[in-house]
């Protein structure tokens, strides 16, 4: 869609506009438009950098010095009152990250050009040392450089990937360069492997290599299989995942779960369910266990078999205390007919629980529930550091089940409500909405008063300014 009728302007019209438009540009700015749009080599003329071999060397000093932590960046930890944190302190403008941006660039200006054996050389010295440096704070003060660098990523990679495609002319060698390279950066630039890599067979052996290499990294490991399956999509091929999955599995018995979703992709439930136990008899890391059981209760649920569903529900909220897995066993519940002994099952076992956050967990039950009289008793009975937090949940969960649907309302409650809201929280932006006697609003509200005085005094009795602020806080909303 031609918004602004350039096509029926004449040639000199849109040379004209063109340079008044680049006039207003910054140098750097100007410099990228010409090297993407017009001409890579004019722009590298203008930067004066259309000697290759001075720009070659000037990258290798860099790389070198950086390495030896000449352009390290000390911070004094004593401005800050709390304990240091690294991304309070701005590395933007630093000298690093200046001379990585510009050679960065230059080197997509090479890229560009069509001068590959420059482009890719500088790319992987440049990329290698930025990989260094996220190991060790001590090259240049961060171990996280490339948040500082005001670059398109996506760009650098992707003129990489091109580069390395035209200089290395062993197809394996490339591939298994470019792998390697998705490895030290992660999934955040796939587009760029998936793009420029064709050798499929070569990606696949690579891949499979590296699968075995990090035996001790599950992480890398699965993160390569998604690769392997992207390829996959990307040339029309099948990829079968209970048979690619299971070939991963000598690896690490963790891709028995991705067997298994191979199976209830077709829902072959039974196989899946029996490859699920497998997988829990062989795999040790808890997360995995998580995910695995809460397969299971899938495919139990698929096949209607709910008592097995839930006994496995029920064994994993108690051991994780999510919302989503309490919503899980409750759903399962009721599918059973079997709330009220559920119910009694979960404040049975959170009253009498010594995890830290048993009571915290409570809450959240008889919030979301609309038990609310056990909530106000629970907090007012509470005790210890974490009371005052017991007291915030509940006080939002009272006002919001009493005011969360009411119009005509202070902007101070207005805001509460509204955080509520914003912030997703659970077991109260979600609970279960009960009928609620005139009588019954009063109780909720006048125990939420008495929580929010009793928090203004606890901010009140720590005698800091801050606090001042805060209790004032509370006691507008009371």
């Amino acid at each position: 869609m031609d918004k602004y009728d350039l096509m029926n302007r004449s040639k000199e019209e849109l040379i004209m506009l063109v340079g008044k438009l680049m006039d207003k540009l910054t140098e750097q700015e100007r410099l990228e438009f010409v090297s993407k749009w017009i001409s890579p080599q004019v722009a590298l003329e203008e930067a004066n950098e259309f000697d290759s071999s001075i720009f070659v060397k000037k990258v290798e000093l860099f790389c070198k010095e950086c390495l030896d932590g000449k352009y390290f960046e000390e911070n004094d930890y004593d401005q800050y009152y709390y304990e240091y944190d690294e991304e309070m302190y701005d590395y933007s403008d630093s000298e690093w990250a200046e001379k990585f941006t510009t050679f960065l660039k230059l080197a997509v200006m090479y890229a560009r050009n069509k001068k590959y054996d420059v482009s890719y050389g500088v790319l992987d010295q440049l990329l290698n040392c930025l990989h260094e440096a996220e190991f060790d704070g001590n090259i240049l003060g961060t171990e996280d450089p490339m948040a500082y660098l005001e670059i398109d990523w996506d760009d650098i990679f992707n003129e990489y990937y091109i580069s390395m495609k035209n200089h290395l002319s062993d197809k394996k060698q490339l591939a298994s360069k470019a792998v390697d390279l998705w490895i030290s950066f992660g999934d955040r630039y796939t587009e760029g492997i998936l793009n420029n890599i064709d050798e499929i067979k070569y990606v696949e052996e690579s891949i499979r290599m590296n699968i075995a290499d990090y035996m001790d990294c599950w992480p890398i490991q699965h993160q390569l299989y998604e690769l392997l399956k992207k390829f996959y999509l990307k040339f029309g091929l099948e990829f079968d995942e209970i048979v690619i999955a299971r070939s991963f599995v000598c690896y690490n018995p963790n891709f028995l779960n991705d067997v298994a979703q191979g199976y209830i992709g077709s829902k072959m439930w039974d196989k899946a369910i029996l490859t699920l136990k497998d997988a829990l008899n062989e795999i040790s890391d808890e997360r995995m266990i998580l995910e695995v059981n809460k397969k299971l209760v899938d495919c139990y649920e698929s096949l209607a078999m709910f008592n097995e569903a839930y006994d496995i529900a029920l064994g994993m909220f108690k051991k994780n205390n999510t919302h989503e897995l309490y919503l899980r066993a409750r759903s399962i519940a009721t599918e059973l007919g079997i709330m009220e002994e559920f119910l009694d099952n979960m404040e049975s076992h959170f009253r009498s629980n010594n995890r830290y956050d048993s009571i915290t967990t409570l809450l959240r039950i008889m919030s979301f529930e609309g038990n609310s009289l056990k909530l106000i008793d629970i907090v007012f009975k509470s005790d210890g550091y974490s009371r005052h937090d017991y007291l915030k949940y509940a006080t939002k969960s009272l006002i919001y089940r009493v005011l969360g649907t009411e119009k005509n309302i202070s902007s101070d409650l207005n805001e509460l409500i509204k955080s509520v809201e914003i912030n997703r929280i659970a077991g109260i932006v979600d609970m279960t909405r009960n009928p609620l006697a005139t009588k019954d609003k009063q109780l909720l509200l006048h125990s939420a008063i008495e929580m929010l005085k009793q928090m203004a005094q606890f901010h009140i009795n720590a005698a800091q300014r801050t606090r001042y602020a805060r209790a004032a806080y509370y006691l507008s909303v009371a």
